[in-house]
């Protein structure tokens, strides 16, 4: 899966361009190596933009539903982003080593959503081992939603402790703690059997038109260079 990458450029610059391109013969190889730099502008933007977790107009990052600690997001797709010759189509297209970080890359961009199930869940991200150690994360969860050890008191009956995150990674598996997690948030057993995961807009590839315009000069200058006068 690919992004269509579209940059807004005035009709009397992109003409005069498609000239200064066609003054070096219409050679398909000059075509493609300008090509591949504007791709790379495009995909050193790009980066840029995930590193700083801005937008390509400069705007932040829509948060996440639910914040993780210091870790930024997009960052995966920074590093798996690509230039790919694509003579067919007269260019290039800037996309993903895989269909997987492309697909994420998408609905980032686009803000798409997608429908799940806990069977096309395990599919794509596998069956955690509900036997292994609570996580970190689980019982930083546990302790924020209010859970309390009940021990027993001297004269009967019993009342809450608290307890710590080590704790509870220490005494309590992945499955358990998920259980509990489940029940003190939905006061429900199962979990939801179908849902629909959704993003807000984060688009990050692609230039501004001011951008596309310094682009476009810088190319007309190296184009202009290799015209015999």
């Amino acid at each position: 899966m690919q992004i269509k990458l579209t940059a807004e450029v005035d009709h009397r610059r992109a003409a005069r361009l498609d000239k200064q391109l066609d003054a070096l013969g219409g050679e398909i190889k000059d075509r493609m190596k300008q090509a591949r730099k504007l791709g790379g502008y495009v995909r050193t933007q790009s980066r840029r933009n995930i590193r700083r977790q801005e937008t390509v107009e400069g705007a932040p990052f829509a948060p996440r539903k639910r914040q993780r600690a210091d870790r930024a997001m997009l960052s995966g797709l920074a590093k798996t982003v690509e230039v790919v010759s694509r003579p067919d189509l007269g260019g290039v297209a800037v996309t993903w080593k895989n269909a997987l970080t492309a697909k994420i890359a998408y609905r980032h961009q686009q803000g798409v959503g997608e429908d799940w199930t806990p069977e096309k869940a395990a599919k794509v991200y596998g069956r955690p081992d509900y036997k292994a150690a609570c996580t970190r994360s689980q019982a930083t969860a546990l302790l924020r939603v209010g859970y309390r050890l009940m021990v027993p008191m001297k004269g009967g009956g019993r009342r809450p402790m608290r307890v710590t995150v080590g704790w509870l990674e220490s005494r309590l598996s992945l499955g358990q703690a998920g259980i509990i997690l489940r029940l003190m948030r939905t006061k429900k057993s199962q979990g939801a059997q179908s849902w629909r995961d959704t993003v807000p807009e984060r688009p990050f590839l692609g230039v501004t038109p001011g951008e596309a315009e310094k682009m476009c000069e810088k190319l007309a200058k190296t184009v202009l260079g290799k015209v015999p006068r």
